[in-house]
């Protein structure tokens, strides 16, 4: 198979930016049955808690419209909500729901709005494209209720609802699939550490052993002693879960999204 060259159309025009009160995250579509959908993180979505209520949608351009959608949520801990909206979000370029043909250890991409900014990806068009990031597939959480799957990737704020998309390892062409949607990051707790002087003969082999002793270019030395204050760490997995909760929970609601022209 030739080597990718870029992530395509079918892709980066179907992901768009949503702003739900102060929180704004991405989303994307998908088309099931004829019919297309929004899809994005849960967790986005969580202060609204009507069946209809109304999202920005940030679409061509930048400019944010706000949207009037059905809302159908997974169950926990399935972070993934659709949303059902009135008319066509964005282009129907064939983008499959699927994993199937994934495997692990192969490349995959992301697409999304990091920290809200998409003012700096727009293309002649002033179409607004999201960031393209790149991860591999990792592992598989598999239960009866669920479907996680980890990547090893950097994931920031913004990324949440982002697709996971992939192609089939020796099939040729670049006919991209979206097999998953980005809930977050693994997160690790490391503790904060404050700097103390410390002469050299007071310095332990434990010391050594641990790490801890910083020495300074004018002979000084200063060991790093734990505080009471701790700093949440990206330890740079993705959390992400199956596309299939969603299709199933397409075809399992009673809400029809709008037919495909």
């Amino acid at each position: 198979m030739a080597e990718v060259t870029g992530v395509t159309s079918n892709v980066l025009k179907r992901v768009v930016r949503i702003v739900v009160g102060p929180a704004s995250a991405t989303a994307f579509t998908i088309d099931v049955d004829g019919r297309q959908y929004l899809v994005t993180a849960k967790h986005v979505i969580a202060t609204l808690k009507k069946a209809d209520e109304k999202v920005q949608i940030c679409g061509s351009g930048g400019k944010c419209i706000d949207t009037e959608v059905s809302i159908l949520r997974c169950e926990d801990p399935i972070d993934i909500a659709v949303l059902v909206p009135r008319a066509l979000q964005t282009v129907t370029f064939p983008l499959p729901a699927t994993s199937d043909g994934m495997v692990l250890g192969q490349d995959v991409y992301f697409v999304g709005f990091p920290y809200a900014d998409q003012a700096l990806t727009t293309t002649v068009q002033t179409e607004s494209i999201g960031f393209v990031r790149k991860a591999v597939w990792s592992a598989q959480e598999r239960k009866d209720n669920f479907n996680r799957m980890y990547f090893d990737g950097r994931n920031n704020s913004g990324f949440s609802g982002s697709p996971i998309v992939y192609l089939e390892q020796g099939k040729p062409g670049f006919d991209f699939k979206v097999a998953a949607v980005v809930s977050g990051y693994r997160s690790d707790i490391d503790q904060v550490m404050k700097m103390v002087p410390i002469k050299p003969e007071e310095i332990t082999d434990e010391d050594r052993a641990l790490n801890l002793i910083i020495s300074f270019a004018d002979g000084s030395y200063r060991k790093l002693t734990p505080t009471d204050q701790v700093i949440r760490r990206n330890t740079g997995i993705i959390i992400a879960y199956s596309i299939d909760h969603a299709v199933d929970l397409i075809r399992k609601g009673n809400i029809k999204g709008p037919e495909l022209k």
